[in-house]
């Protein structure tokens, strides 16, 4: 049917209006700031379209595939069939294409828990490297020699004792520690006084003796130490409290150890510092490549 002149007319009325209507909503804010966004949706669309082009490479290794079957079986008491391995396997991949876009997104970097735990994994990953290291005969003797007071053999001594008390017998209480002796070491039991202290005694340093007993007491004990009185009850020793029948049960030498008898422990106190060595050094180094900026401790309190 022919278009009559006032339908034409009104056709171009209308086609003005819809053009000014354009013109007035191009100039609002919100109009443009919503054309910003869907270009901007658009640019990353070709971005990750360009990504695409070029994906990452996951590779799941027979290590890894062998590793996921032993957990699964670690936990379920059973291998996994071939469907839950293949479930398994796609899980794991699902994991790593969200860790690497999680990474490539930056994710990791408002996340102070992720930062700390990649800090630390590093951190071992400097550790396990190290460990590997060895050291010669020359380097193991030269971090004993430095360290020699690390590895000296501390004095032990164990005893016990029975006391006769010179405020409870007078003049008798050495005469009836010399009479216990033979009883003791005949294996008989006795009957002595209380002690204001333990009978039975361990000390890392056999010099605190004379604290408790007095000098004399110490320097009689450590001759017999020294001269190997073992098991056997020997005396009468005198104390600043009265008289003992004393038993050595074992007594252990101080003084510097060789180095063939300390060997496995000076390697690990060296390996131990090889690996803080090689942490700070490696980490020395990464630091140098970055540009580090510290507010002033005042803005702390601001």
């Amino acid at each position: 049917m022919a278009e009559g002149p006032a339908t034409g007319g009104r056709a171009r009325e209308w086609a003005a209006l819809a053009q000014d209507a354009a013109k007035r909503l191009v100039r609002e804010p919100l109009v443009r700031f919503l054309g910003l966004g869907a270009a901007l949706f658009l640019v990353y669309a070709l971005v990750g379209q360009n990504a695409d082009d070029a994906p990452a490479s996951i590779d799941i290794d027979r290590h890894e595939v062998r590793r996921l079957a032993a957990q699964w079986e670690a936990e379920q008491r059973r291998p996994p069939t071939e469907a839950e391995l293949t479930a398994l396997i796609e899980e794991r991949v699902r994991e790593e294409v969200l860790y690497q876009e999680a990474l490539a997104l930056g994710l990791q970097r408002g996340d102070a828990v992720v930062r700390r735990h990649l800090a630390q994994k590093l951190s071992v990953a400097w550790a396990d490297l190290a460990a590997v290291d060895q050291p010669d005969e020359a380097t193991l003797a030269a971090h004993y020699e430095a360290t020699q007071a690390h590895y000296r053999q501390v004095p032990e001594l164990t005893l016990t004792h029975r006391y006769f008390s010179t405020g409870k017998r007078g003049a008798a209480a050495r005469d009836d520690a010399q009479a216990a002796l033979a009883l003791l070491n005949a294996g008989e039991s006795i009957a002595d006084d209380p002690f204001r202290a333990a009978k039975a005694l361990t000390l890392p340093d056999p010099s605190r003796l004379a604290q408790d007993f007095g000098a004399a007491f110490q320097d009689a004990v450590a001759a017999a130490a020294q001269e190997r009185r073992i098991g056997v009850w020997f005396g009468p020793v005198r104390s600043v409290h009265g008289w003992h029948a004393v038993r050595i049960h074992a007594y252990t030498e101080g003084g510097q150890q060789p180095l063939d008898a300390v060997r496995d422990e000076v390697h690990l106190d060296w390996q131990r510092g090889h690996i803080e060595r090689e942490q700070a050094r490696r980490y020395e180094a990464l630091r140098a490549r970055h540009t580090v900026r510290v507010a002033s401790a005042d803005a702390a309190g601001k």
